[in-house]
This record gives structure tokens, sequence and C-alpha cells, in this order.
């Protein structure tokens, strides 16, 4: 019992390495009458979550989860059931398994409509937003989040920092790649407060990427930059490997766009490789097209075209399409 409200403790602090420890030993010890009840529930859900933040996306952390799910299944507790397909979503996100997390998503939201309150949709509702933007369907992303942002900002819901927060980010890269460039800019600066707290440091990250992304579209180097180096400072701050590989990448796109092209390719291949090795593999076709304009840049044609029709290849099979008119804009321009 110590070992288990220890691992919760710990977990809730974004003490991960100490989350993952704790949960394993109380996972060891949970006698025969434990097995199948809350306990073990809560246990494995603390585990799968602390072992993708730390550690990777690594089968352990899956199975954790999905344990964690079937137990909520098991014994009828819906909000559990919520918690849980929104971290499998995170998961096979984070993959690259983005059609998977599609099927996830639309779970989630039945589920939140069988709770039936506003934060509750709201939560399902980031998912399925996040799953149509992927997909390229940014008319149904913008359904998904505007009203759930309308109803949070008019009255109190009970809807998270957090979620709003994330919505709204959302809505930077919806309204970019919708055409409506200075709306997105303008949600992006206003968004995020310097000092902002997150309940989850990771949904910060998850919140400065979209903006992070946004303004390197834009052109707006000193705002990326501001913003890239934010990420790594959180994730080094509360040691989120893959966010600090994130931020790097990042950091290697601008100096690529910025013209300085070998510092560049240096910058994404090592950030590429080391989340390639965590198994966090959502935003490398992204980084595999600013790899592919920065060899281009220095000659290397071939290498460029590998790059290119390998960002193509990945977002075709994942289901990740909202990149590829920009992956055919840069195979054209090789």
């Amino acid at each position: 019992a110590l070992a288990a409200a220890a691992a919760h403790l710990f977990l809730e602090a974004s003490l991960l390495t100490e989350c993952c420890r704790w949960s394993e030993t109380a996972l060891a010890a949970l006698d025969e009458k434990d097995r199948g009840t809350r306990r073990e529930m809560e246990l494995q859900t603390a585990l799968g979550q602390s072992l993708m933040l730390a550690r990777g996306n690594s089968d352990e952390a899956r199975y954790s989860l999905s344990r964690g799910l079937e137990l909520a299944e098991q014994l009828g507790d819906l909000r559990s059931q919520l918690r849980l397909l929104g971290r499998l979503f995170i998961f096979d996100h984070r993959r690259g398994n983005c059609l998977n997390a599609f099927l996830l998503a639309r779970r989630r939201r039945i589920v939140a409509a069988n709770i039936g309150d506003p934060a509750s949709i709201a939560e399902a509702n980031w998912s399925l937003g996040f799953s149509n933007y992927s997909a390229g369907n940014q008319p149904d992303a913008e359904l998904n989040w505007g009203p759930s942002l309308a109803e949070s900002d008019s009255i109190d819901t009970g809807i998270d920092r957090d979620t709003r927060t994330c919505m709204r980010y959302g809505m930077v890269a919806v309204r970019w790649l919708r055409g409506f460039p200075d709306q997105s800019a303008n949600i992006a600066r206003e968004t995020i407060e310097e000092g902002m707290s997150f309940r989850d440091p990771s949904a910060f990250c998850t919140c400065l990427i979209f903006r992070g992304f946004t303004f390197l579209r834009m052109g707006y180097w000193s705002e990326a930059e501001k913003t890239l180096e934010r990420i790594i400072s959180h994730a080094r701050k509360y040691s989120l490997p893959p966010y600090e590989s994130i931020g790097l990448a990042m950091r290697g796109m601008l100096s690529i766009s910025r013209g300085e092209a070998e510092a560049g390719i240096g910058l994404v291949r090592g950030a590429v490789d080391a989340l390639h090795a965590g198994r966090y593999e959502l935003h490398n076709p992204v980084f595999l097209g600013a790899l592919a304009e920065g060899l281009a840049m220095r000659s290397r044609i071939d290498e460029a075209l590998t790059a290119i029709d390998e960002a193509i290849a990945r977002v075709g099979r994942n289901g990740q399409l909202f990149s590829l008119p920009e992956f055919m804009r840069i195979r054209g321009e090789i």
C-alpha cells in the first residue's frame, strides 16, 4: 500500500523515474486478492504513463496502459476509461500509429458522452480534433475544438486549463493550414503567458511544439527560436527526453531555414535518431522534410530525395496526411 501511494505521489509531482521504480515494486508485491482490483488498475496506469514519458514508448508501457484500461472496463469505471484511452491515444500517436489513435479517440468520445459532463467531452474532443488535424481534416478538427473552447470561455464548466490551452494551440495549426496566418499568429502569441504552469508538464510541451512549428512555417525566426528554447529547457527541467529531442530538431530546422544547412543537418539527424531509439515517431516525418531541404541546399540531391521519399512513405502508412502537400512541394523543388 505504501509503494502504491508513493507511486501516485511521484507521478503527480512528475518524478517519473521514481514513479517507475515504486510502481514496479508495488505491482511485484501485489497479493493475489489485489490483482484485478482498483489498486492494480491505478498502479498499471502510473507505471504505463511514467514509462512512456521517462523511458520511451516501449511495449511494456503499452501493456501497462492496456491492462489498466482492461481493469477499468471490468470495474465499470468510466472516468478511468476516459483517462486511459487518452494515454493510449497519446502513446499510439507518439509511436506514429495515427490510424489506431484515431480509433481510440472515437472510443474516448463514446465514453465521454456516457459520462456526460462538459469537461469529459472537452477532453475527448481534444483527442478527436488532434486525430482529424493529423489526418488533414482541418474543418472537422475545428468543429471538434471550437464548441468546447467557446463553452470554456463563457461559463465555468470544469474544463481544465491544460485541455483548453491544448485546443487553442491546435487551433493555431488549423487556422494556419486553412489559410488564416494572421489569426494563427495572434492565437499563438496570446495563449501562453510567461511563467504559466500546467498540471501536466508534457501538455505544456505539446502546446509549445504547436507554437514553434507555426512560427517556423511563417518565417518568424526570432519567435520560433524563443519557443524552441523553452521546449528544451522545460523538457530538461521535468526529465522529458523526447521533448528535448524535438526541441533540438526544431533548432536544426531553424538553422536550415536561416541558410545554416550543415549545422541544421547535424541537429536534425541526431534528434531523429534519438527519437527513433525511443520509438517516438510522431514528428519525424516533418523533421525528415526539413532534413531533405538542408541536404538539397548542400547539393546532396540523392540523400535529399531519400529523406523526402521516406517522409512521404511514412505519412502514407500512418495516416498523418496534413504534411503531404508540403512534402510534395519539397520534392518538386529538389
